[in-house]
């Protein structure tokens, strides 16, 4: 079996050609790497603008329906104060169905967190994660508002049925849970407008209310059912 010694270096030139040579396969080893490793997270910040595309297209069918029926909302709760002052004064008031619809819907932040536990967010450009962490922020706070004006709506559904059965405290305590409902409803709506302005400038389109759950908020107080 033949060994094959290694050829000594003929001086300098030849010496400095063979480093040249190791540096470069180096360089084009980091380059490679690096090449491959951007080629990665740019499939990676395609999908995730992907996935939190249709994540927010999903919520701003929330935000779009808390616009469209602000108005509606405030008309009821101004009917349901009417309501309830003439049960307070003892005056005759028609017997009631539902007062109030449930306003509230679900919100999700499931594909955010996901890419920000995976490190993805990392990779976006500055503005774009600026608008993204705004817009998941305030959806943050819509669930907290949601939670409070939920709790508000099902004390002002004491009014439902007979008003006239309704004593003092219960009239106090629907005085209260308007205030509430109204204030938090503004902050919502609020909420709502900028999320759909911030989904605007990140490109995403804005769905069509619920047509079904505006007409139930919109229309006009029904009768209660006869017992």
């Amino acid at each position: 079996m033949d060994i094959h010694k290694p050829k000594p270096w003929r001086g300098w030139p030849e010496f400095l050609k063979e480093i040249g040579t190791i540096v470069v396969s180096i360089l084009i080893a980091i380059g490679l790497e690096q090449l491959v490793e951007q080629i990665h997270w740019r499939n990676e910040v395609a999908a995730a603008r992907t996935a939190m595309a249709a994540e927010i297209a999903d919520n701003n069918r929330v935000f779009a329906y808390r616009v469209a029926a602000g108005p509606c909302i405030s008309e009821r709760l101004n009917l349901i104060e009417a309501f309830a002052e003439r049960a307070a004064r003892h005056e005759a008031v028609p017997r009631l169905g539902v007062v109030m619809p449930d306003t509230g819907a679900a919100l999700s932040d499931n594909v955010w967190e996901a890419h920000r536990a995976s490190q993805t967010l990392t990779h976006f450009d500055n503005e774009t994660l600026a608008l993204l962490s705004t817009y998941y922020q305030e959806v943050g706070y819509s669930r907290l508002g949601m939670t409070q004006e939920s709790d508000s709506q099902a004390a002002l559904r004491i009014m439902q049925g007979d008003p006239s059965r309704l004593r003092e405290s219960d009239i106090s305590a629907i005085r209260i849970a308007l205030q509430r409902a109204r204030s938090v409803g503004a902050v919502l709506e609020s909420i709502a407008r900028q999320e759909i302005e911030t989904s605007k400038r990140l490109h995403i389109a804005i769905p069509s209310p619920d047509a079904s759950r505006l007409r139930a908020v919109c229309q006009q107080i029904p009768a209660a059912a006869a017992s």
